[in-house]
């Protein structure tokens, strides 16, 4: 069955990616398969998803979409050129013909020419130390294009071009389909009838009433969005910022500096400056530099919170995804994952009893996505619901 991946977060679900995936379908047809790739319990900025992948999987089946993959954790806490990548090897090891995403302003023609004129550019290696990446990039590229340059600043842009950079490297033959998208990221309520995911979980965090944001949920997704909020299980940031400052302070500077982006001394700035503050936000200004962006900063808390050493994530970068784990599928995507498990270049899992079969460097990837389940349940609102384990009893959503 021919497929379409489309990579996506849903942090939480709403009217702009009920566009995106009502579009894609109405360009795809009946035929092919809607296949979402979605991080799971942590998401690319670097901290815990403000409600759990099952329910955000949910939330896309009924949006539209026919089957939901996790992207490992491990995967989904890099920049822009790692994730991409990582989310192009999957659907390219699932065998989707072409991977969509929305951007701002560009299309997928001249973001695909852009990149076939570039031959300087490469996929993402294991160099971990090009923090200020996005500047570099519309750098070079300012010399040769101003105006594309420019619209790579903005990150649904950006993120669309490392896809079709990592589709030449990984998978030539994946297309790229792009979608307008609907909103700003940083609109308020009140803005137009679409509003980023940033507003919404700024609402939510802030006890503001559903009331008040459920013109931006999609009538099918907004009971169960209202239930998860109404009964607490949903991410307190205060908590996952006082995890950061007692880590950081928990650990000895070697073993901070053998986690993932502590490299040139960083972990010394780190350690003082958690040390001296009484906030994860306040610690963060105090070390951010142009160097050290802040959404570097920000993986590298979730890093802490983890445990994830750079010798590990080097392995992960080099490997890729080393499994397709389904979170949901409704009947076209049964289908599309009966034909999948016979074609795809790793294994299919929807539960953990084929753990002992994977690789150990699968295992070891799986590890993570475990650990990153359990923490974000840790750190949900309502106490009662911060049990761990739930990975080892929860199938997948089907509709």
């Amino acid at each position: 069955m021919d497929s379409i991946a489309v990579t996506a977060e849903f942090n939480p679900f709403h009217t702009g990616h009920a566009y995106l995936l009502r579009t894609l379908r109405q360009r795809a047809g009946d035929q092919k398969a809607i296949v979402v790739i979605m991080s799971g319990s942590f998401v690319q900025r670097g901290e815990p998803a403000l409600f759990d992948k099952r329910l955000r999987a949910f939330w896309a089946l009924q949006g539209g979409a026919d089957c939901v993959i996790e992207l490992p954790a491990a995967c989904v806490l890099n920049s822009a050129p790692y994730f991409a990548a990582a989310a192009v090897r999957l659907a390219a090891a699932l065998g989707c013909q072409a991977i969509a995403c929305g951007t701002e302003t560009l299309s997928a023609a001249a973001i695909t020419a852009a990149v076939n004129r570039d031959d300087a550019v490469s996929a993402p290696g294991c160099d971990r130390k090009n923090a200020t990446y996005g500047t570099r990039l519309t750098e070079k590229l300012y010399r040769q294009n101003p105006d594309f340059a420019a619209a790579l600043t903005l990150p649904n842009n950006l993120l669309a071009w490392e896809y079709a950079k990592a589709s030449r490297t990984y998978a030539p033959t994946l297309s790229l389909l792009t979608v307008p998208r609907c909103g700003r990221h940083t609109a308020a309520l009140q803005d137009g009838d679409f509003v980023g995911a940033t507003a919404l979980r700024k609402a939510i965090g802030n006890g503001i009433a559903t009331a008040e944001y459920s013109r931006y949920i999609p009538p099918a997704v907004l009971p169960s969005l209202c239930d998860a909020v109404k009964n607490g299980t949903y991410t307190d940031y205060a908590r996952y910022h006082d995890a950061v400052l007692y880590e950081s302070r928990r650990r000895s500077l070697a073993e901070l500096k053998s986690l993932t982006a502590f490299a040139e001394g960083l972990e010394n700035r780190w350690k003082t400056a958690m040390n001296r503050t009484a906030d994860w936000q306040t610690a963060l200004a105090a070390i951010k530099t142009k160097r050290y962006s802040y959404s570097r900063l920000c993986r590298m808390s979730a890093y802490i919170v983890l445990g994830l050493h750079q010798e590990t994530m080097n392995a992960f970068l080099r490997t890729g995804p080393q499994y397709a784990r389904i979170l949901g599928a409704g009947e076209r995507g049964r289908r599309f994952l009966k034909e999948a498990k016979a074609i795809a270049g790793l294994p299919l899992l929807t539960d953990l009893s084929k753990r002992a079969a994977l690789t150990e460097t699968a295992r070891e990837q799986l590890t993570y996505d475990l650990l990153a389940a359990d923490m974000q349940h840790f750190f949900f609102c309502r106490k009662d619901a911060r049990q761990g384990g739930s990975e080892y009893v929860e199938k997948p959503i089907l509709v």
